[in-house]
């Protein structure tokens, strides 16, 4: 099977395939290191908590609200750090294609 864009005519060709050998556009490889996206996903779970927490809209769901001067900007800071830490691999593979 040729792997160059062609979709298989069936997907029993792709179930025999050597998937450790197949690499996408742009000769990257096609397995991902899962430990990494693990990692990426318990750090960004982990950050997300005190965006929880600090959140203002939070405050009509949960009986207390922690709020502090500045406090909005570390839920700006954490938040962004969020999205390119955890959206890193999608920006790489975008910007290859």
């Amino acid at each position: 099977m040729k792997m160059n864009g062609e979709h298989p005519a069936d997907m029993s060709e792709m179930a025999n395939m050597d998937q450790d050998t197949m690499t996408m556009p742009g000769g990257t490889h096609m397995m991902m290191d899962t430990g990494s996206l693990r990692r990426k996903f318990w750090v960004s779970l982990i950050l997300t908590i005190p965006i929880v927490l600090f959140s203002p809209m939070m405050g009509m769901k949960l009986p207390f609200q922690i709020t502090f001067t500045g406090s909005d900007w570390v839920v700006a800071v954490i938040g962004t750090f969020i999205f390119i830490y955890g959206g890193q691999r999608s920006f790489q593979a975008r910007a290859t294609n």
